[in-house]
């Protein structure tokens, strides 16, 4: 398991480490610190085969991070996205115990989710994520912001604020910038962006391609339909169209989950599952679709509405 730490302490400080899920012995891969190191309330992670990326985007935390004591939450301790202050990349070495071998900077953005990453056969770093123009979208997540019976909410859906609105980016750093040595902090080379598509959130693959290069992200859908998503999205990230779920209005949906067809030939050969809020009833739903047309296989209705949660995950019983 790959993961970061941020001390507040002093200057703000990253810690990338591993944890060995044979042995349960933690390995802290990189310490990352110094000029333009910002602390960051940051969700995710970025991974390849041989590389670990810390990306430090545009939600800076104020005064180092001291400003989540008194404020008593992260989301007042966050400063305004400063186009000002670049996104950082920090290329950590997965396997050699060399570090820090890579330092790059990109515009200023905002991320929850990153999304896949690989390396080329030049051994460039394509890395994917939805990102925002600021953080914004994190007020958008307000309560009254998100009740349907709520004025501020309809306001905001109305509105369709672009910095709310998620771009699906994908950008290179270039192989001739990762060093096959560590080499602590260093200028910053840029960023390249090579891709960038309107996207949507709660990002989620065929798992078969992690690491590696695929075609399709499924994702949760805001198109201003209601105060909350409003549908699913599969992005083809080869033609940059999209295609939506044609549901009903107040249908709201979670993550979508991808299972792959056990004898399916095609990255979008599966379904997706979501479980789904029918807002008129009040009563959720496990929503099948066929991944490849996005169009509804079946669904199973449960007596009461399900709570949303952020993430999910399908596991099948083999003995069955």
């Amino acid at each position: 398991m790959y993961n970061f730490n941020l001390d507040f302490v002093g200057s703000p400080t990253y810690r990338v480490f591993c944890v060995s899920a044979s042995t349960g012995k933690t390995s802290i891969l990189a310490t990352i610190k110094g000029k333009g190191v910002y602390a960051a309330y940051i969700h995710s992670l970025l991974l390849t085969p041989d590389y670990v990326i810390l990306c430090v985007w545009g939600s800076v935390l104020r005064k180092g991070g001291l400003s989540v004591i008194w404020h008593l939450n992260v989301l007042d301790a966050i400063q305004p996205t400063d186009p000002s202050i670049p996104t950082k990349w920090f290329v950590v070495d997965r396997h050699h115990n060399r570090g820090l071998v890579a330092e790059f900077e990109s515009p200023a953005m905002f991320c929850f989710h990153t999304i896949n990453a690989w390396q080329d056969e030049q051994g460039s770093i394509i890395a994917e994520l939805t990102e925002y123009s600021s953080m914004e979208i994190l007020h958008k997540f307000y309560y009254d912001a998100v009740k349907s019976s709520s004025l501020a909410g309809h306001t905001l859906a109305k509105k369709r604020l672009p910095s709310c609105q998620p771009r699906l980016t994908r950008y290179r750093l270039c192989a001739k910038h990762i060093s096959s040595k560590p080499v602590g902090r260093f200028t910053a080379h840029k960023a390249e962006i090579i891709l960038t598509m309107n996207g949507g959130e709660l990002p989620t693959i065929n798992n078969a391609y992690s690491l590696r290069p695929h075609r399709y992200v499924y994702s949760v859908a805001d198109r201003g339909l209601s105060t909350f998503f409003d549908g699913l999205a599969k992005m083809d990230t080869m033609t940059s169209t999209t295609v939506y779920w044609k549901n009903e209005v107040g249908h709201t949906p979670s993550e979508a989950i991808f299972i792959a067809n056990p004898e399916g030939e095609f990255e979008d050969d599966g379904v997706l599952l979501s479980v789904v809020l029918d807002g008129a009833k009040g009563l959720s739903y496990l929503l099948v679709l066929d991944a490849r047309t996005m169009t509804e296989v079946g669904r199973a209705e449960v007596e009461g509405a399900v709570g949303f949660g952020f993430h999910g995950v399908f596991g099948r019983n083999e003995d069955r």
